[in-house]
C-alpha cells in the first residue's frame, strides 16, 4: 500500500471522510477541522468512539447504521443500501457547505 507519509495529505485534503466502522477511523486526526466525518455502522454494533474523537478535532460526525435484518451478514459485514448512503452523502455535503 502507499506509505502513510504520503497517505497524510490525501487524509489533510479530503473534506469527507467515509467507511465502515473499524480501526481505519483513527485517521480522523489526519482530517482538517471542519470536515466531516460519516461513519458507517452494522446492524447491532457501533462505539462512539469516533464521535468523540470528531467533536475534539472540530468535525462534523455523521453515522448511518443499517436497520435492514437482511443486510446484515456474518461477523458484522453490512449490504449498504445504495439510496440510504446517497442520503448520507447529502447531510455529509450539506454539513460542509453550513460550515462555510
Amino acid at each position: 500500500g502507499m506509505p502513510l507519509t504520503e497517505q497524510l495529505p490525501h487524509f489533510r485534503r479530503a473534506r469527507v471522510f467515509t467507511g465502515m466502522h473499524g480501526a481505519g477511523y483513527a485517521n480522523v486526526l489526519f482530517l482538517a477541522p471542519g470536515s466531516v466525518v460519516a461513519e458507517l455502522c452494522p446492524l447491532g454494533y457501533c462505539t462512539q468512539s469516533y464521535e468523540r474523537m470528531s467533536a475534539r478535532l472540530s468535525l462534523t460526525y455523521l453515522r448511518w447504521t443499517n436497520t435492514i435484518q437482511e443486510n446484515a451478514r456474518e461477523g458484522f459485514d453490512t449490504v449498504v443500501d445504495p439510496g440510504q448512503f446517497v442520503a448520507l452523502m447529502r447531510r455529509a455535503l450539506k454539513a460542509l457547505a453550513t460550515r462555510a
